[in-house]
This record gives C-alpha cells, sequence and structure tokens, in this order.
C-alpha cells in the first residue's frame, strides 16, 4: 500500500500546491486603511481624524509611486432623527489627489456628523503602465456623541413626565370658577410646563456648551465666544519677490456643497513651478483646523481640488509651499493664505417638524398616560 499512497499523497500536495498560488494570483488588490484615533473614539464636529491610506498589490505588498484619487461622501437623508447638520447629510465633503511616493497617503479631517461615510478610491500610476488603475470604496462609520444621547433622553423624559403630571390634573374632577376659562389646577398646570420646558431648553443648551469645550477628553474646542484650545498658525512666511502664487476659488462657498479650488504658481517669468511641495490645511477662523493633506503641484505649476465648508463661518486656507528636496529650482519656503466667507443655511422647515414631531408625541403619551391612571383611581 505504501507505494501507491506516496505518488497519492504527492499529487495532493502538488494539486494544493497550483490551487493556493492560484488564489494569490488571482487575488484583487487592494487599499489598506487606518485612523487615529480609531472611529470609534471619533465625536462628530471635534475630533480631527487622520486617514492613512496604503495601497497594495494582488500579493499584498506595498505598491510605490502611485497617486490616491479621493472622494468622501457624508451619511445619507434620514427621515427619522437628522444629524446636527442636516443640510450636509447626502454631500460631498471633498475630492482631491494625493501623491504617494511610497504608497502611504495621510489626510486629516473632522467629520462633521454622525453616520455612515463612503470613501471612494483610485489608485492609479504616477509612472504610465507600471501597474493597472484599480478603485475600493471603504466605509468610515463615525458613532454620535454620547452626550447628545444623553440630551435627548433627558428632554424626552421630562416632558413625558411633564405629560402624565398633567394628565393626572386633567383627569381628576375640574370646576371652572365665574371669570374664568379654564380650571385653575389646569391653568397652573399650564404655567409649570411653560417654566419647565424654558428650564429644560436651558439646561439642554449649556450642557451642549460644555460638551463641545470638552469632548471626551480629546481638548479640541468649538464652543464659539468661549476660550479655544487650537488657533491658527502663527508662522506665516512672506512670499518672495520672485515667485507669483494665489489660491483660487471657483465658486461662492456655501454650507453643504463642495467647491473648487486651486493653487497656482510661477516664477517672476510667468514659468510655472512644478517642483513646489505643497501642505495644505483648512481653518475655522479661530478655532480648530477642519482638514490637512501634503500634496504637489503639477507641470504647470497648479494643484487644484474640490471642498466643503460644513460651517457658516470665515474659514482660513493656509498653504506652506517649499520646494521638493533635491529639486530644481530652488526657492524660499513661503506661506500662502485666503480667508473664505462661507454662506450658512437654515436647517429645511421639515428638519425642524420631525423633532417637534418626536417631542410632542411624548409629552402626548405621557398625558394620555397620566389621564387614564387618574380616572382609573377615580373610579376604583
Amino acid at each position: 500500500m505504501q507505494p501507491i499512497l506516496k505518488p497519492l499523497l504527492g499529487g495532493v500536495v502538488a494539486v494544493s500546491t497550483l490551487l493556493c498560488s492560484g488564489l494569490a494570483v488571482t487575488a484583487s488588490p487592494s487599499v489598506e486603511i487606518e485612523t487615529d484615533p480609531s472611529l470609534s473614539e471619533v465625536i462628530p464636529f471635534s475630533t480631527p481624524t487622520t486617514l492613512s491610506l496604503t495601497a497594495l498589490d494582488s500579493y499584498g505588498q506595498s505598491l510605490e509611486a502611485v497617486n490616491f484619487d479621493l472622494t468622501l461622501l457624508t451619511p445619507p437623508k434620514t427621515p427619522w432623527w437628522t444629524s446636527d447638520f442636516p443640510i450636509v447629510e447626502g454631500t460631498t465633503l471633498f475630492e482631491v489627489t494625493l501623491p504617494a511616493d511610497q504608497g502611504t497617503a495621510q489626510l486629516e479631517k473632522m467629520m462633521p456628523i454622525r453616520g455612515s461615510y463612503q470613501l471612494q478610491v483610485l489608485v492609479s500610476p504616477q509612472v504610465e503602465g507600471s501597474f493597472e488603475p484599480y478603485t475600493q470604496v471603504l466605509t468610515l462609520q463615525v458613532p454620535e456623541n454620547p452626550v447628545k444621547y444623553r440630551n435627548v433622553a433627558i428632554l424626552l423624559s421630562i416632558l413625558f413626565i411633564v405629560g402624565l403630571g398633567g394628565g393626572w390634573v386633567i383627569g381628576g374632577d375640574q370646576k371652572v370658577l365665574p371669570g374664568e376659562t379654564a380650571p385653575r389646577r389646569v391653568q397652573w398646570l399650564l404655567s409649570g410646563t411653560a417654566l419647565v420646558a424654558i428650564a429644560v431648553m436651558l439646561y439642554v443648551s449649556v450642557m451642549a456648551e460644555r460638551a463641545e469645550a470638552h469632548p471626551g477628553g480629546h481638548g479640541h474646542s468649538h464652543d464659539h465666544g468661549h476660550e479655544m484650545v487650537e488657533s491658527e498658525p502663527l508662522d506665516v512666511k512672506p512670499v518672495p519677490e520672485s515667485i507669483a502664487a494665489e489660491i483660487r476659488t471657483g465658486a461662492v462657498a456655501t454650507v453643504g456643497q463642495a467647491i473648487p479650488l486651486a493653487i497656482a504658481i510661477a516664477d517672476e517669468g510667468g514659468q510655472p513651478i512644478d517642483n513646489a511641495l505643497l501642505e495644505v490645511e483648512t481653518w475655522l477662523v479661530g478655532y480648530d483646523r477642519v482638514m490637512q493633506f501634503t500634496a504637489q503641484a503639477d507641470r504647470d505649476g497648479e494643484f487644484g481640488w474640490r471642498q466643503q465648508f460644513f460651517d457658516g463661518a470665515p474659514h482660513r486656507i493656509v498653504v506652506n509651499v517649499e520646494p521638493v528636496p533635491g529639486s530644481e529650482p530652488e526657492f524660499v519656503p513661503f506661506t500662502l493664505t485666503k480667508t473664505i466667507d462661507v454662506n450658512a443655511v437654515a436647517p429645511p422647515i421639515e428638519t425642524r417638524m420631525i423633532s417637534l414631531t418626536y417631542f410632542t408625541l411624548f409629552l402626548a403619551l405621557g398625558t394620555g398616560i397620566g389621564y387614564w391612571l387618574k380616572r382609573r383611581v377615580s373610579l376604583a
């Protein structure tokens, strides 16, 4: 039996080896992503998040000399419970092309709302023909700020309790005194309800402000009008007289709309400078940085991208420019800045009505239960 088993075992091993090698060859190239901090720790509109992308070939090895074409889409609209910025839902947050000589690129971005983001990635070679371009869609799940859930739970609970007490009062025997339009207890109930509603709104507003000033211990402040933890860079280097450079905007900035932006760099003779390394930052004026990435000017001395500003307040684009190490022509590093006014957009009326409907339902539910309990006790 042994002389027969040995050839059989050898055949099995050979077939297994061929199958495994075939699987390795037919495996698809991919994009690996890491975030800092992890997505579970990200707080919307509070935590700048670094996205690190690595292009891998079909063997899982890092590719070199690649370009990442990135498009980030915000979470889709939902009819049940909107986010803090409903106008931003279902829109494009940015479109940008990042070079990655070593196969890895980084981008820092602040996520404005909670939900499931879609990052569309196109990986292409810097040297044409070195490999076939490929695409991948990555999902980034950003949780809601826990403080938001707590505040909503507190508000709904208070509305339910107020409704419960109101229903209990209304369910009792009521007498209307001469000259009054409603029983005295009902009048007290309405006055008390108004005071409680005002107190609840003040409490929720104060707690929300405190939470934004100290979100999760990360130390980033978006508490407009309060102490700033992080501010815009002060090390602004002047543009040399021998260089003409500017930041261009292609449209009026409005919340919920990505607009084209571009950087153009040339020498005093008008010749484009294509060896410029660009560190691009976007700051909410006076507050935190909301986006950062590194790119390089093209043959025409230009670089363009599309970006959305999700806060209706002035933003400043800051671009630190320096020559690519070891390249020509050499020039003194400098900084470009441009302030962009962003038009705010009020939440749609249907969004406000959704929230109002939830609050009204909880108040009505409490009132109905309170009325039912009082009537049951009275009849007992």
